[in-house]
């Protein structure tokens, strides 16, 4: 695992020191990495999968705030900034390496380049969600969410190499609201649309665009 490009800064000593200490395993879609990153004990890196992260957990104000696709260090906010009641949640089925907190810590201040690299992933993280943010506005209709979501879902796909348009993200109706921000009852009606244009196609545990294109042009009456 320390073979991949996000840990290339690392001298031979902290590679040992990670590989001593790494535990690897994987967890089924809908289960959680964490649920509160106030009681994180370990750094999680992502090798595979898709996972949605957001804070609040189970209380009114539950917000989803980011979407991964990529392999990504997950709970390292909570590490150099505060933590914020963020949570974890597989999309996928989700493969990940468990790196203890401290060790993690250690090397993150020996290594400046390191550092570095984690700090340009959290950077690129936030800049999404100012980006995903300026969708979201209130001027902005919920189609033109709807489609924002689709396609970014569609651009994240293309970005791991895959050339199937198919993306199995077991989320509900209700969390794609949370992530946009708007009615469960607008994204079930909007599915329900864009499927009869054939411009997707979905069930409960998959999305299917069928014509991007067509889903860049297409408008509601």
């Amino acid at each position: 695992m320390v073979d991949h490009q996000l840990f290339s800064s690392l001298n031979e000593r902290q590679k040992c020191l990670l590989e001593n200490n790494m535990e690897h395993g994987s967890i089924p879609p809908r289960s959680y990495l964490f649920e509160n990153d106030k009681n994180l004990r370990h750094i999680y890196f992502i090798s595979e999968g898709t996972i949605v992260m957001g804070n609040n957990l189970g209380e009114p104000h539950e917000n989803l705030t980011f979407l991964s696709m990529k392999p990504i260090f997950v709970g390292v906010e909570s590490l150099l900034i505060s933590a914020n009641g963020e949570f974890a949640k597989a999309l996928s089925k989700v493969y990940y390496t468990k790196i203890d907190f401290e060790l993690f810590y250690q090397i993150l201040c020996e290594n400046n380049d390191f550092h570095t690299i984690i700090r340009k992933q959290i950077a690129e993280r936030f800049n999404e969600m100012d980006d995903k943010y300026a969708q979201l506005h209130s001027d902005v209709k919920i189609l033109d969410r709807f489609k924002f979501f689709l396609i970014e879902i569609f651009e994240k796909n293309k970005i791991k190499g895959t050339k199937k348009n198919t993306v199995e993200l077991y989320i509900t109706h209700f969390e794609i609201a949370q992530y946009l921000q708007c009615t469960r009852q607008s994204v079930s009606t909007l599915m329900s649309k864009f499927r009869e244009e054939a411009v997707i196609d979905y069930d409960r545990n998959w999305i299917r665009i069928n014509d991007f294109q067509k889903l860049l042009e297409w408008d509601i009456d």
